[in-house]
């Protein structure tokens, strides 16, 4: 891993560079900054020792698909932004525990949310999002937040979900429960 990311200041954005020599940055946050006219620098997806970003109120448009290198991220916040969808190599990040996608504008989310199986939290809360994905495969899941979308309906599968301690679902347009789902 490159060191020493060098953060300097221009009128517009805030450009982020890799100095020589080797360091293990954990942690990056990026939060209500604008960077590169609504994108993220796609150097910055080269610090794969990475476990922790945040990309929050940004105002991105998009996720570059070069995130999918960054296979330590345990923590990935991308809230408040303008995402609509999400890149196809974001599968590739196994070891997500943490994922806050709120605030964006999101319709649907794509079939391979059930694969991380190492999630404890999921956050959807604030987009347009008229259905969730088959959660059954997300057995480490412990809260999720789906409020304040389109929901009409639950995945039956939510119900298998031994872990899952809290649910907010309000503000969306339920018109069943899931069965046997508990109170």
């Amino acid at each position: 891993v490159q060191r020493g990311l060098i953060h300097e200041k221009y009128p517009d954005k805030w450009i982020f560079s890799l100095q020589e020599n080797t360091v293990t940055p954990e942690s990056l946050l990026l939060h209500g900054q604008i960077v590169a006219q609504d994108e993220v620098d796609p150097i910055l997806f080269s610090v794969t020792e990475l476990n922790s970003l945040k990309l929050s109120k940004l105002g991105l448009l998009q996720l570059p698909e070069n995130i999918g290198k960054l296979e330590k991220l345990e923590i990935l916040d991308i809230s408040r932004n303008k995402l609509e969808n999400l890149p196809n190599s974001i599968v590739t990040l196994k070891n997500l525990r943490i994922l806050n996608l709120s605030c964006n504008m999101f319709k649907e989310l794509p079939f391979f949310m059930g694969l991380f199986g190492k999630l404890t939290s999921l956050a959807v809360n604030n987009n347009q999002l008229a259905k969730l994905p088959d959660v059954g495969l997300l057995t480490e899941l412990a809260i999720l937040d789906a409020s304040d979308n389109e929901l009409k309906e639950l995945p039956n599968t939510l119900t298998s979900l031994e872990k899952l301690v809290y649910l907010d679902v309000a503000h969306n347009q339920l018109e069943h429960l899931p069965d046997n789902i508990d109170d």
